[in-house]
């Protein structure tokens, strides 16, 4: 790995005692010295609150020469804000420990998106199962994984600005790849840190992927997912796996909107909380009834649960960090107060 005092990307991998993931991913990324754009950082953020974990962790990141960091405040957004605010790039991309990197343009790739799009604050890419081999895994891809599609997606100021959008929400879940993203430094100054309440500390577990693509497009930025970005991805291989995750999500896509609500008062997302994603994953029930959609019916419900009590979850989230501010003991739930603290010393 290359040193350099003035990255112009900051890759952030937070991992949480992953030790194989994350020797695999480094080793591999190390393997790939093409990937690397001529000025970059490489950012390890161990989550777990134990200390020899993180010591173990801390070990394999120096053998690769790259940053680390220990950022106990439970949860995958916790461990992602220590690395942004850590970082020194210009841009900062994310992904996940358990990820395979195979193309050597992959950064590189995404920056040129931006400087293509001057307006654009937020690029996503391809997130493609690394293996296909069993019955479950084949069925996660033909309902489409993690991915976005086979064609790039533009939301250009025109297409967030549409007359449709005066009622109905912005989907981020047709845009935002949690794995693989990349944010310039100073969109996330604008727009602030990933939502820690959305995250494992919360009851939720899901959505603070999603809801920071709503913060971006409110200030006015655009969003950009290529095609000609792809990462590669453990994704379920278990029935048990596809109806968790399926569950993990129906909960987030229903919680996140009625997070947006509470938090900016945008009443497409209160109706969406409520009854819209609920009515979006119906009509995949109708489809697969009829022979157009790749889950069955007893797979899709386990989403269809997760909405139903995803938006409740939200409210509740939301009133217990409320009382917990009031009482400023906010700190105790989340560590946002250390994250705003760090933040203002970089600015």
């Amino acid at each position: 790995m290359h040193e350099q005092t003035s990255p112009e990307v900051s890759l952030v991998i937070a991992t949480c005692n992953r030790h194989d993931f994350l020797q695999k991913f480094l080793t591999n990324l190390a393997g790939l010295e093409s990937i690397t754009l001529p000025r970059y950082e490489v950012i390890v953020v161990e989550n777990h609150a134990d200390k020899a974990v993180a010591a173990k962790t801390q070990a394999i990141s120096d053998a690769f020469n790259v940053a680390f960091y220990h950022e106990p405040g439970l949860g995958h957004p916790h461990a992602c804000n220590r690395g942004i605010l850590e970082a020194k790039g210009e841009y900062i991309a994310l992904t996940d420990d358990d990820c395979i990197i195979t193309d050597p343009e992959w950064l590189a790739k995404m920056v040129a998106v931006f400087k293509k799009y001057p307006k654009v604050g937020y690029v996503s890419g391809r997130v493609t199962s690394l293996k296909n081999a069993n019955e479950h895994q084949k069925l996660w891809e033909a309902k489409g994984g993690l991915g976005k599609g086979a064609k790039d997606l533009y939301w250009s100021e025109a297409f967030l600005s549409q007359a449709k959008f005066k009622v109905l929400p912005w989907q981020f879940h047709k845009i935002c790849a949690g794995a693989n993203y990349m944010i310039p430094a100073k969109v996330f100054k604008e727009v602030g840190l990933l939502n820690t309440a959305l995250g494992q500390q919360g009851l939720l577990k899901h959505g603070y992927s999603l809801e920071i693509g709503y913060r971006i497009a409110r200030a006015g930025y655009e969003l950009y997912y290529t095609t000609d970005v792809e990462i590669f991805h453990f994704h379920p291989d278990t029935e048990d796996d596809i109806k968790s995750k399926l569950y993990l999500y129906g909960k987030g896509d229903s919680g996140y909107p009625m997070s947006i609500f509470l938090n900016y008062f945008d009443y497409r997302y209160l109706w969406w909380a409520l009854i819209g994603h609920a009515g979006y994953t119906i009509r995949k029930m109708i489809l697969s009834l009829r022979g157009r959609y790749p889950l069955p019916v007893s797979y899709i419900v386990h989403g269809l649960r997760g909405n139903s009590i995803g938006w409740a979850i939200a409210i509740y989230d939301h009133i217990q960090v409320r009382s917990l501010l009031r009482r400023n003991q906010y700190d105790g739930f989340t560590t946002l107060k250390q994250d705003k603290k760090r933040k203002a010393n970089r600015l």
